[in-house]
């Protein structure tokens, strides 16, 4: 089994902020994102996601019900585990991602 593309996911002044943690043979990658944090962003991370073979785990700062609101949306797909986070937790993309690849 692939192992996991794990995801963070937070939710700043009207903004998606993205990080995505991609194994590699010898460490991994991290590479950001930002999309908008209306229908048309919500529609083009789901797209972004999408390309993604492996399994995913995303971690969704959990600041509000539109963060509530994302994950469920986001949830709905096979292969995929999504996370709320309380933000005390982890805040940032980066740290989100991290915290979505040590969770059991």
């Amino acid at each position: 089994m692939k192992r996991a593309i794990c995801v963070g996911i937070a939710l700043e002044k009207g903004l998606l902020r993205v990080a995505t943690r991609i194994p590699k043979r010898q460490g991994e990658e991290i590479v950001f994102q930002t999309f908008a944090s209306d229908s048309q962003g919500h529609a083009a991370l789901a797209q972004a996601l999408k390309r993604w073979e492996a399994p995913l785990r995303l971690a969704v700062a959990a600041a509000g019900a539109a963060a509530v609101t994302l994950a469920v949306g986001l949830a709905d797909v096979p292969r995929r585990e999504v996370i709320l986070v309380s933000p005390a937790v982890a805040s940032q993309p980066a740290d989100l991602a991290r915290f979505a690849s040590r969770a059991p």
